[in-house]
């Protein structure tokens, strides 16, 4: 077998697993994203082997130079977090949970910065994974051809998942997979328990058919010619058997994701598919007013969508009343957390435990997320970690950005990736989707797909 070969087969190896990620539960359960973790790393061993004995085999590979500072980066908030759970720090230091453990004990207990070293092992375990997972695809999704089976994939997979979650909302909606629900009943979830994760998962869905679709149309107009000429050719190009997949798979997701009722879902994805079109719209082509038309006519679609399709969701939107949700009140106390412990934090997936000692009478219910990546971040990793983190995924998009400015002609596949960035760090805000592995690791899929594409291009084989 040559090392093209293997590459091939771990290039679609990495994009099916990653896609089947979904399948268990949004692998939100220990044996299934330490099972998604060991594959990634076992792979990416075999990606690396083939690099190293046959380096040309790579193709059109990205420099090494950029990758330095966000790996290197990720590296050291992975290292402190692995340091938080030893018992090497001093009292003042330590957590004071592991104090008050020692005298309960009668007996001296090693401190550690985090309360619940076992969760962080596991979740450094997740995060180890995602990065194996954007290098493979780094490495080996940096031709034309491999972007857009990337992206192809995506469709094809969201669309399968989203089909499947239809099925069960229409026939009942009382299983998630052969599991009575336990939780979300009245919504729509898929293969997910929590309805925002699965919101996030069909949206990310909706930017990629919703982008090649645009690039399609755009690709296919000629309006150049006159309105009346491009009219005709823009009705030929949607009758096309690519653009009626893609148009069927659209439906399918826009309906999904309408039907979790996730108003931060709704919201984020309708901010990113404006953005997306404003990013995919050529300016030599079309005017400025015709992109404000364009996003006017999305706009609206929307909106008459949502009302036909999904009453529930207009009614949380327009009925959303913070004073009355929980979550300000979790929002508080972990700020409140988070001044506790601004440099050290409490350790990375320690948010359950650590939070119990800053509960009052204000949260009601258990809470073992801060329902904000931004917020438990800082809260897990302190408040330097959690900076030097999100500074990882601002240089990756720096680079994505750049890329797209350079306008080559695969640069819908940055603007996919900007949008879908968008939309996952807007639904961050409020909720803890990135937390879900099959949620994460499909937004490494895209994110990486672009990143390896944002380079200057040289001569493909």
């Amino acid at each position: 077998m040559t090392s093209r070969k293997i590459l091939d087969a771990c290039f679609w190896f990495v994009v099916v697993v990653t896609l089947l990620a979904a399948l268990p539960l949004g692998s939100a359960r220990p044996w299934a994203w330490n099972t998604l973790s060991l594959l990634y790393a076992l792979t990416g061993l075999v990606v690396a082997g083939v690099l190293v004995k046959n380096p040309r085999v790579a193709g059109n590979a990205p420099p090494l130079m950029p990758l330095l500072f966000p790996v290197s980066a990720y590296l050291l908030v992975l290292l402190w977090a692995m340091l938080q759970t030893l018992p090497i720090w001093p009292e003042s230091l330590a957590h004071p949970l592991w104090a008050q453990a020692s005298a309960a004990l009668e007996m001296p207990v090693s401190g550690r910065i985090a309360v619940d070293p076992q969760t962080a092992t596991a979740s450094f375990v997740r995060l180890l994974g995602y990065l194996y997972l954007f290098l493979m695809v780094v490495f080996m999704a940096n031709s034309r051809e491999r972007a857009r089976q990337v992206l192809h994939a995506v469709v094809l997979g969201t669309a399968l998942y989203a089909a499947y979650g239809l099925i069960v909302y229409f026939s009942g909606n009382e299983t998630v997979l052969w599991f009575d629900k336990w939780a979300y009943k009245k919504d729509l979830t898929a293969t997910f328990v929590n309805r925002n994760s699965c919101a996030t998962f069909m949206g990310m869905g909706v930017l990629t058919v919703a982008g090649l679709l645009m690039q399609h149309m755009v690709k296919n107009n000629r309006f150049e010619y006159g309105l009346r000429s491009g009219m005709r050719y823009m009705l030929l190009a949607l009758l096309t058997p690519y653009a009626l997949w893609l148009l069927s798979s659209f439906t399918l997701l826009l309906t999904a994701l309408l039907l979790t009722n996730s108003r931060a879902g709704f919201v984020s994805v309708g901010i990113a598919l404006i953005v997306l079109a404003l990013l995919i719209v050529p300016k030599k082509r079309w005017s400025v007013a015709a992109k404000m038309a364009l996003t006017g006519v999305i706009a609206a679609g929307l909106l008459l969508f949502l009302e036909a399709q999904s009453s529930k969701t207009a009614g949380r939107l327009l009925e959303t009343d913070l004073a009355e949700e929980g979550r300000p009140a979790v929002f508080k106390l972990t700020f409140a957390a988070i001044e506790g412990a601004p440099l050290t934090g409490h350790g990375l997936g320690g948010f359950l435990n650590a939070f119990a000692l800053y509960r009052d009478g204000t949260v009601i219910g258990t809470y073992d997320k801060a329902h904000s990546d931004y917020l438990e971040l800082a809260f897990d990793l302190g408040i330097p970690a959690a900076l030097l983190f999100t500074a990882v995924f601002v240089a990756v998009l720096w680079r994505v950005r750049r890329g797209w400015q350079a306008r080559s002609n695969q640069r819908y596949v940055q603007a996919i990736a900007l949008a879908v960035s968008l939309q996952v760090f807007l639904h961050a805000l409020v909720d803890f989707s990135l937390q879900i592995p099959a949620v994460a690791a499909l937004f490494t899929l895209l994110l990486a797909a672009a990143y390896a594409r944002s380079f200057p291009a040289v001569r493909e084989r």
